[in-house]
């Protein structure tokens, strides 16, 4: 990196920081035949229930899939491991969950009344949606034929948790900027349990648009959740998975420094926050003991999230990206999408990149927001990031 850029992007590392530390201490295909969890969807994670800190990682509904690619070489002769190789016991990569509840995706739809313009898609993995149903829960995703085109929604439920917010039927909410898209979407809490479902439209789409279909979806998770049945058990986690029986954001010496050693230092440490529990997201989080990091460079910050039991999250089919090689993990793949920020304002074009690794039993889901120019840069640190967390995880 060139020293006039380093001047430049120190400047900015002080309000990074900052709003970095507020973001870590809240809690973010073809089609096939979905499976009962709702199977692999894209959309971003804008849970009705908490505002969501950070932009979501995976594609929109507008979002063209990326082309699946060869196999990548990370290219670890420029940025050489420095760790030792664990002695871990090797642990099998787990089947993916049975949901607790014995409801499908497929009956949901026909329990809504097969809403016109509504059809299901399978779910593409981000950290929202994998520990969910790493705890038990349901995820499925809608397609809704709106005015500005094809809009994503994504259902999280669970019957074992109870939001501690009220019950809000679907609606939408714009910003009143440019083309950013709207937020529309609504939450069901009953006596025993919780469902969400949100979607985003263009702000020049009628806030009308959608909002018949998802109340539909919502009325019928409700009468779901109020006769919820026997409920399957609870999804385990072999003891020897990476991550099992931890929690929280405390590396050792020797994981930040293997981290570091993959990017440019600069003020290089590392912060942690507690999930929060006002959302189904945040409770399956403390539920499943993710460990959630965000790891500072001074320019910029990398978040990563070790998922324990959740490796089955990178090989279902149908996932959208591009796999690459990561050096300790079953699988892997590369998202790689382009978002406006601040739009209206500065409109500056970000590049958002995510790696989702499965490794020793668990998933690692890493993931970058930075200018589009630094696209090769990340490509190579993100995997060494992620290969050093699994080199030196627990």
């Amino acid at each position: 990196m060139s020293s006039s850029r380093r001047r430049r992007i120190s400047a900015l590392a002080i309000p990074l920081l900052i709003a970095s530390l507020v973001a870590c201490a809240g809690g973010t295909q073809a089609a096939v035949t979905p499976n009962e969890s709702g199977g692999p969807a894209s959309g971003p994670e804008q849970s009705p229930e908490v505002a969501q800190p950070r932009p979501s990682v995976l594609p929109t509904a507008s979002a063209a899939p990326e082309t699946v690619e060869a196999m990548e070489n990370p290219g670890d002769a420029q940025y050489p491991r420095t760790w030792e190789a664990g002695s871990w016991p090797a642990v099998p990569v787990p089947p993916r969950p049975t949901p607790r509840l014995s409801v499908s995706c497929a009956d949901l739809l026909e329990a809504a009344g097969d809403p016109a313009g509504v059809s299901l898609l399978t779910v593409q993995p981000s950290l929202d949606t994998i520990v969910v149903r790493q705890g038990g829960g349901t995820v499925c995703s809608f397609e809704f034929d709106v005015a500005s085109g094809p809009a994503e929604a994504v259902m999280l439920m669970t019957a074992d948790y109870s939001s501690p917010l009220a019950t809000s039927d679907a609606r939408c909410s714009f910003s009143g900027v440019g083309s950013d898209p709207g937020h529309c979407g609504g939450r069901i809490t009953t006596g025993a349990g919780s469902a969400t479902l949100s979607y985003g439209i263009p702000n020049d789409t009628p806030a009308t648009q959608g909002v018949a279909q998802a109340q539909a979806l919502l009325d019928a998770a409700r009468a779901v959740l109020e006769r919820p049945s026997t409920l399957r058990p609870a999804p385990r986690v072999n003891d020897n998975a990476m991550g099992a029986g931890l929690s929280g954001c405390s590396p050792s010496a020797e994981q930040r420094e293997a981290v570091f050693s993959q990017v440019d230092e600069s003020w290089p440490d590392v912060y942690g926050g507690t999930p929060e529990t006002g959302s189904i997201p945040g409770a399956m989080r403390q539920r499943v003991g993710v460990t959630q990091c965000w790891w500072f460079v001074g320019w910029t910050g990398m978040d990563a999230a070790v998922i324990p039991g959740a490796g089955w999250a990178v090989d279902e089919p149908g996932v959208r990206g591009t796999p690459v090689e990561v050096l300790g993990a079953d699988g892997a793949l590369r998202v790689e999408t382009t978002a406006i920020e601040d739009p209206g304002f500065s409109d500056r074009e970000k590049l958002d990149m995510t790696v989702i690794a499965s490794a020793r039993g668990s998933a690692v889901v890493a993931w970058v927001r930075d200018d589009p120019a630094a696209r090769g840069y990340w490509r190579e640190r993100l995997v060494g990031m992620v290969e050093a967390i699994i080199g030196t995880q627990p």
